[in-house]
């Protein structure tokens, strides 16, 4: 008893009643839900929006809102995610990643760009069927690209998996009133 908690007192996790005093990331044996679209109604000048996400509570999915983070000089937010590693769902916490020039919140497309920014957020994900993996290669799921003012579709791909490295997917990201890709990328382990 004072084991679990312990465990609920430092945040730790229950994945179909087991609990684990080793880790901090919430760790669930069920899928999570379809990302739902949580896009703010208006801009908040000077913030960039932090997507909404499914949590594990009590055996079940609950739904935790967005939120506005305050913009930092020189970094990019990357949100959250489950990722799936075996027969469990971890959950990365969403975090500030470095870039190499200021990223300043952009208020407005420039005014010669007409459709050329997204205001609304991409559908929702197809669904794909890779087909068998080649050796050593990983899946990078297909996306949702905007061109000439409508969304369309791009297919995903097989690609050689990188030694001690892990694959960040690509996102559309809320930079005041318009979306914009933020490229996908392999980070370190």
């Amino acid at each position: 008893m004072k084991r679990l908690a312990l465990v609920v007192a430092l945040g730790g996790c229950v994945a179909e009643g087991h609990a684990s005093l080793e880790t901090r990331t919430p760790i669930v044996y069920q899928e999570p839900p379809q990302e739902q679209i949580d896009t703010p109604a208006t801009p908040n000048p000077g913030h960039v929006w932090a997507r909404g996400r499914w949590d594990w509570r009590e055996g079940q999915w609950v739904w935790i809102g967005g939120h506005w983070e305050a913009a930092r000089e020189r970094e990019v937010w990357e949100h959250g995610r489950w990722e799936k590693q075996g027969h469990a769902w971890h959950w990365i916490d969403g975090r500030w990643v470095a870039t190499a020039a200021p990223t300043a919140p952009v208020e407005a497309p420039p005014a010669s760009s007409g459709a050329m920014y997204p205001t609304s957020a991409p559908p929702p994900p197809r669904s794909e069927a890779p087909g068998a993996a080649p050796a050593a290669s990983i899946w990078i799921g297909g996306r949702w690209d905007w061109k000439n003012g409508t969304w369309a579709w791009v297919d995903g791909h097989w690609e050689r998996q990188r030694a001690s490295e892990t694959w960040v997917p690509g996102r559309w990201e809320l930079q005041g009133n318009y979306y914009v890709w933020v490229e996908g990328r392999w980070d370190k382990r």
